[in-house]
């Protein structure tokens, strides 16, 4: 089992859109959890690409989805990557495929709840 340390029920975060300018949004988030060394790839696209929030449609974003760990990681600069809190509601499309992810609850094997992308 991982466990997360979450930085607080929101947090201001600050970051550049895309290299064109500064944005401020207020993110529920999460430390970004330790890289495995596994056999292929934990991301189903290896690169961050262009998506919008839903509560932020006039923003674009940079970010991909973390397979392994269950994490959509948003890049905020070259060196500093953050997960979303999985406990909160996100809608998340990216701009390129259209392929959507939201946060929601379910049963895993075991019948236990759990809160997921």
């Amino acid at each position: 089992m991982i466990a997360f340390i979450c930085l607080g029920s929101s947090n201001m975060v600050v970051f550049q859109n895309q290299g064109l300018n500064l944005a401020e949004i207020d993110l529920n988030i999460k430390n970004r959890s330790k890289t495995f060394e596994t056999e292929g790839s934990p991301y189903i696209t290896e690169e961050f690409l262009a998506l919008r929030l839903e509560n932020f449609k006039n923003k674009i974003y940079s970010g991909r989805y973390n397979a392994y760990n269950g994490e959509m990681e948003i890049k905020l600069g070259e060196d500093k990557i953050i997960a979303l809190d999985n406990n909160t509601d996100y809608t998340i499309t990216f701009i390129a495929s259209l392929k959507k992810y939201k946060t929601y609850t379910y049963k895993d094997e075991n019948l236990d709840l759990q809160r997921g992308f």
